[in-house]
């Protein structure tokens, strides 16, 4: 069923109401791209667009100089950017092994992001350390969220 290379059969012509249904590489469904290979290459990079998109947008929210504290910011990450990451992880959470090994350094990359808005790269407070190994667990928890349990492909 899944394999490498070049399929070998030709894919069968299927009409809707008499209508040539089209054969595509990849569908967006419910906010998730699948593609033909089950890679979700495309979708992680979807959600890394779309991620920082919103990073910047609250930016003024989040920045060194706004007037929110830690925890006001940590609240707006769980609301507002944590369900962009989260949003169908069980499913994309199987893609392949170089896709998730991106999605980790984009996970690396927003913790410093973090700690320099904060203006606290230097020298990190216990509160500041505790909040960010709740926010690394949230992501291990959704990433280790993808087991199917006892499905297997036959």
């Amino acid at each position: 069923m899944f394999r490498k290379g070049r399929p070998n059969h030709n894919p069968v012509n299927l009409e809707l109401f008499d209508e040539p249904i089209e054969w595509v590489t990849e569908v967006k469904y419910l906010g998730l791209i699948i593609d033909n290979k089950i890679t979700f290459r495309h979708h992680i990079s979807y959600l890394k667009e779309k991620f920082w998109a919103k990073i910047y947008l609250c930016f003024p929210l989040i920045g060194r100089r706004s007037g929110l504290s830690l925890e006001s910011k940590l609240i707006l990450f769980k609301q507002v950017l944590r369900p962009i990451l989260t949003y169908a992880a069980p499913v994309w959470g199987l893609a392949a092994p170089s896709n998730r090994e991106k999605f980790k350094s984009f996970k690396t990359s927003f913790s410093e992001l973090l700690l320099t808005l904060h203006g606290s790269y230097g020298t990190l407070s216990s509160t500041l350390i505790s909040k960010l190994n709740q926010l690394m667990t949230t992501f291990k928890n959704f990433q280790g969220s993808s087991s199917l349990g006892s499905l297997t492909f036959k």
